[in-house]
């Protein structure tokens, strides 16, 4: 896992190259499963009028066993308490691993991982050399709206001035 420094490294890259310009992120490292660091994250969020939420990862945000419903359905609740606190609350990433040697793609745990999600993306990354990484993302489930066409991005890494990323 990276620090703090190296996380902004890579964010001022990458909102660069796609022509964003600055982004500010609050970095928090988390050591307990989100159900019991509710308070903090939620004055967190409501102090930095905080657009995004995202989460990496999801198997130790839920803490437990997660092969079982329990540690999913808790950990969806906490994550649907933090979104009540205004109008239109921040929008959710959370970052989670993918089950191996299943025949259908999902979410490593409990089926509920997936379930209670409202919309789910497939990443797959390829490092073409040591500057070049090709992403491809697929939308594998959605509740409201049709599933997104996939979509493919390169990122190249050098400097700030000269990350490139091409859609």
């Amino acid at each position: 896992e990276a620090d703090w420094q190296e996380i902004r490294r890579r964010l001022k890259c990458l909102s660069n190259g796609m022509g964003l310009g600055f982004l500010e992120i609050e970095y928090r490292r988390m050591a307990l499963p989100l159900e019991e660091d509710l308070d903090y994250i939620q004055d967190l969020l409501i102090k930095k009028e905080a657009e995004v939420l995202i989460i990496d990862s999801l198997g130790p945000a839920s803490g437990g066993e997660i092969e079982k419903s329990g540690p999913a359905i808790a950990f969806y609740n906490a994550l649907r308490s933090l979104m009540t606190f205004k109008r239109e609350p921040p929008t959710s990433l959370i970052v989670a691993h993918e089950a191996k040697n299943a025949e259908k793609k999902s979410i490593f745990g409990s089926v509920f991982f997936n379930n209670l999600a409202r919309s789910s993306w497939e990443v797959k990354a390829r490092q073409r050399s040591e500057t070049i990484i090709e992403q491809a993302i697929y939308h594998r489930k959605v509740n409201n709206y049709g599933l997104q066409p996939p979509m493919g991005f390169r990122y190249q890494f050098g400097t700030r001035e000269e990350t490139k990323v091409v859609i």
